[in-house]
């Protein structure tokens, strides 16, 4: 299924839906990852926001 499948289809639902039903996708993905797939997910997610938050912790 390709990107744009998926998007119609998320758009076709109530956001509360939208959102419970990714919930529960990417919880299955994520059991699926190693840890270092886990973290780069969960950093892409936060975008640039978790670069700059490690970033400045390296520098305590």
């Amino acid at each position: 299924m390709q990107e744009n499948e998926l998007l119609r289809l998320i758009n076709a639902m109530e956001p509360e839906e939208a959102l419970r039903t990714l919930a529960g996708l990417v919880k299955r993905l994520l059991a699926l990852l190693g840890e270092a797939g886990w973290f780069d997910f969960v950093q892409q997610l936060a975008g640039d926001a978790a670069t700059d938050k490690v970033a400045s912790m390296v520098h305590l």
